[in-house]
């Protein structure tokens, strides 16, 4: 695909199945369902978005978790831009157990071409599930500039 007659990056992606952590070591939100995305910039297999293009992006979205349990301290859900947190969604879970919406970080990011985004997700004290709802969990980049 010329994706040079493209418009500029604008891509969503949902879980095709559950995603659940597990350890102390944060993990890659297993992205891997394609929603919008014209340029092609979303790697389904290492589950992370390559910027094909210098310019400026908003990154938002959702994780929709089931804990299952009540001894899960917090929820952290982190944007990574090149192996760096560049913006962090940190909550207490409440203590009982249940399912919760808890957003991606919005951030805006600078990009340059080649540059990797993805969102780790972890549990402290627990490992968390998230659903694939595909209304709840969802990763949105749009490229603005």
């Amino acid at each position: 695909m010329d994706t040079e007659a493209q418009p500029f990056s604008n891509v969503k992606v949902y879980l095709s199945e559950n995603f659940a952590t597990e350890g102390t070591d944060a993990e890659t939100a297993p992205f891997d369902n394609v929603a919008r995305g014209l340029r092609e910039e979303w790697d389904v297999d290492d589950h992370k978005f390559v910027s094909d293009e210098d310019g400026s992006y908003f990154i938002t979205g959702n994780m929709y978790l089931w804990s299952g349990f009540d001894e899960m301290d917090d929820i952290l859900v982190d944007v990574y831009v090149n192996g760096n947190i560049v913006a962090r969604y940190e909550e207490p879970v409440p203590a009982a157990s249940g399912d919760w919406v808890y957003e991606i970080p919005t951030t805006v990011q600078n990009l340059n071409s080649g540059d990797e985004v993805e969102i780790k997700c972890l549990g402290r004290d627990g490992d968390p599930s998230f659903f694939s709802d595909t209304d709840e969990t969802y990763l949105d980049i749009q490229r603005f500039d």
